[in-house]
């Protein structure tokens, strides 16, 4: 294992002794008596306690959660919010780090250069993972084509209500890629708030489900099997009957706003031209996929033959030097006509 694999996030346990130097001239209890601790020091620090006590509220909720010890909802709603605060707020806060404090501090001391360089890829190392995010934020992502997702506990119909009144709108009329991607937010809520709708109905059941699958001993008796089937049986069907049910709804309010279209001629024309740019933009990208594959399938072949070509020069070069070699060793091996007497004989035959 190489040094800066060593040093890796998910291989080390801390930092390197050498770059721990200074915490021995200044622990960490003596921190806050210091001169210099204060003000933004005393803000940044707070910030990374902060990041600690959402970890812990996780970790927590998340073990009274295995300990069936925490309502199905309410867990859902912790994990969204405090999940989604820890993971916003952090992203932004190393980026700070990365971008701005880490060289400022590379400036006052060059010596911990290498311990800023470990904790910037410890930053790259985390995974980016989508956080839950506000109506208004979800718009703009679908004005700029950036994906966003629906997470469980959100306000399900606030968001659906929300997005209804923006497709409502000339701008996402007149787009049909925004319309799809608040259609597909929307379809998301609805099967979350179905799913949340069933472990409200059917907590006992899902509570059973959970006892049955984790003794296997009585999943393997066939009474056991036919009731886990007929209790997975019934929550599919509720949870289609209420997905029907909001996509019903779903679809009367939409409605509203596709009749407002369809009585709108230039909104019509407008959608129309739309298509045939989007028609023509995809006909263009499939057109420059084709070009750049042919491009690539030409150099490639140029490149096959100019290999060959140099293979072919290689051999031939090779075989002039030995054939210049041979006639070397010849001319010095084989007498001269002159020295050849009329009774010199090269190659002698058998009578």
């Amino acid at each position: 294992m190489t040094e800066i694999d060593h040093l890796a996030l998910a291989h080390r346990e801390g930092l390197p002794d050498a770059l721990r130097i200074l915490l021995q001239d200044y622990p960490r209890e003596t921190w806050q008596a210091h001169p210099n601790f204060g003000g933004l020091v005393a803000f940044w620090l707070d910030r990374h306690l902060m990041f600690r006590r959402l970890d812990a509220m996780l970790t927590d909720a998340v073990q009274q959660a295995l300990d069936r010890n925490n309502d199905p909802q309410n867990f859902a709603r912790n994990i969204s919010r405090f999940g989604g605060m820890l993971l916003e707020q952090l992203h932004g806060h190393h980026m700070i780090e990365d971008q701005h404090y880490f060289p400022l501090l590379v400036q006052k001391e060059p010596k911990l250069e290498r311990g800023f360089d470990i904790l910037d890829r410890d930053h790259h190392a985390l995974p980016q993972v989508p956080t839950p995010k506000d109506p208004a934020l979800e718009h703009i992502d679908s004005l700029a084509g950036k994906p966003f997702q629906a997470f469980p506990g959100q306000d399900h119909r606030a968001h659906i209500t929300s997005h209804l009144n923006f497709m409502a709108t000339n701008m996402a009329r007149n787009n049909p890629m925004i319309m799809a991607s608040l259609e597909k937010n929307c379809f998301e809520h609805i099967s979350l708030m179905a799913q949340e709708q069933i472990e409200v109905e059917f907590r006992q059941e899902m509570q059973q489900i959970m006892a049955m699958q984790q003794n296997p001993q009585a999943m393997q008796n066939p009474q056991m099997q036919m009731q886990l089937k007929m209790i997975s049986e019934k929550i599919e069907a509720r949870k289609a009957q209420l997905i029907a049910d909001m996509m019903e709804e779903f679809m009367k309010e939409e409605k509203k706003i596709t009749s407002q279209f369809d009585n709108d001629p230039i909104a019509k024309l407008r959608a129309r031209e739309l298509d045939l740019q989007a028609q023509e933009n995809q006909r263009k990208r499939e057109e420059g996929e084709e070009r750049i594959n042919l491009d690539k399938m030409r150099a490639m072949m140029n490149q096959q033959n100019q290999d060959e070509k140099l293979e072919q020069n290689e051999d031939l070069a090779k075989l002039r030097a030995d054939t210049s070699i041979e006639k070397t060793i010849l001319s010095k091996t084989l007498p001269n006509a002159k020295d050849m007497g009329p009774s010199s004989v090269i190659v002698r035959r058998d009578d």
